[in-house]
């Protein structure tokens, strides 16, 4: 069961919530540690295509494509 994903897009993105902070939600729910959250919110990042410098923005400041 642990093994599924699913990615989130536009309607189902915390709007109050950076990238970082929508990426890391279900680890924190697995109580994950924070080393290793990190590591995945770059490793998720780097696959989806999305440049580190829009970890810390806002789902309103990207573009849909990038949501």
């Amino acid at each position: 069961r642990r093994r599924m994903g699913y990615a989130i897009q536009s309607i189902g993105l915390f709007p109050h919530w950076s990238v970082a902070q929508n990426i890391a939600t279900v680890p924190q729910l697995q109580k994950w540690s924070r080393a290793r959250i990190d590591d995945r919110i770059d490793e998720l990042m780097a696959l989806l295509g999305l440049e580190p410098n829009l970890r810390e923005r806002y789902p309103h400041q990207l573009s849909g494509g990038q949501q």
